[in-house]
Parts: structure tokens; C-alpha cells; sequence
């Protein structure tokens, strides 16, 4: 990851935000009893836009870090 941070740190953070909360998502899917549309929409669909949100946050301000050490 630390070569593709010049390509734009807030995109990868996403994309693997994304994916981190996509499979924290489908292992919810398998935990939780609930399953009606909305509910799954909302929750488990939630966790990937909150990976997201965070990958983005996140990895920006590690990646300015690291160049400042």
C-alpha cells in the first residue's frame, strides 16, 4: 500500500475501507438472525459505507505521518 498512497491516499483508503467492511458485512450476514431487506440494507450495507468513511480518513493521515518521520 505504502507504493499506491501517491496515486491518492483518500481513494485507497475507500477501496480497502470498503472491502474491510464488506467482509465484516457478509461476517455479520452469517451471525445475524435478522433478515428483512431494510435491515440488512442499513446494518450490514452500513458497514461497508463506515469502512469506507474511515479507510479514507484513516489512511491519509497515517500515509502524511509516515513521510514526516
Amino acid at each position: 500500500l505504502r507504493r499506491l498512497v501517491p496515486l491518492g491516499a483518500a481513494r485507497i483508503g475507500v477501496a480497502a475501507g470498503a472491502a474491510a467492511g464488506a467482509l465484516g458485512g457478509l461476517a455479520l450476514h452469517f451471525v445475524c438472525g435478522i433478515d428483512s431487506a431494510l435491515h440488512v440494507a442499513l446494518a450490514h450495507g452500513g458497514a461497508v459505507v463506515a469502512g469506507a468513511v474511515m479507510g479514507s480518513l484513516a489512511l491519509p493521515a497515517i500515509a502524511e505521518r509516515q513521510a514526516a518521520e
